[in-house]
């Protein structure tokens, strides 16, 4: 973009090794042609990483709220959800689990990248004190944070198909209705 002053700005998304989104931009100042006709250009990067997400998320928030208002099914309100937030963090892979309270059970609404899989080997899991994050985390209304799947009780009955999915983490969050009652779990998957 070139501005009224003459200056040169540019946004850069960069992509770091561990999967890590970075956003710098680019503020390039054009020096007058030296005597040998060449031009130079004196400039900085700054980072915006965080003020690029907060954007991000407030998109997010608009078009939560446009479904919500428009009057979206659910499910496409939920995947819409999980997808901005991978689109924010594209480290993270969301998964979200609604609760079937006449079955007592959790299904799979949203997973954008979760592989279909692991999606329908948890699909229909009963909420239960060591049946993964998601289940316990239903089971007890309280956030399970594990950090690595492969070591956790919890996984034991996962552990095989969290590796093949390359899934090594996960930090399931239980959403409630006003009376408390489970709804649903909110999970975050790392690698």
């Amino acid at each position: 973009t070139l501005l009224k002053d003459g200056r040169i700005q540019h946004d850069y998304r960069f992509v770091d090794n561990s999967g890590r989104v970075l956003w710098v931009r680019d503020d390039l100042r054009l020096l007058p042609a030296s005597a040998s006709g060449l031009t130079e250009a004196l400039g900085a990067w700054l980072d915006i990483t965080a003020q690029k997400q907060s954007e991000q998320i407030q998109q997010a928030r608009i078009s939560t709220l446009d479904g919500l208002a428009s009057g979206q099914p659910l499910e496409q309100i939920l995947n819409s959800v999980a997808q901005n937030i991978e689109n924010i963090r594209p480290d993270l892979r969301v998964s979200i689990l609604l609760r079937d309270s006449r079955l007592d059970q959790l299904n799979t609404v949203a997973a954008p990248s979760i592989p279909d899989f692991f999606s329908a080997a948890i699909d229909g899991q009963k909420p239960g004190i060591g049946c993964g994050s998601c289940g316990s985390a239903a089971a007890t209304g309280e956030p399970v944070l594990v950090d690595d799947v492969q070591t956790h009780p919890y996984w034991t009955d996962y552990k095989q198909i969290a590796e093949r999915a390359g899934l090594r983490a996960c930090w399931s969050i239980p959403f409630k209705n006003e009376t408390g009652e489970v709804l649903g779990t909110f999970a975050i998957y790392h690698a």
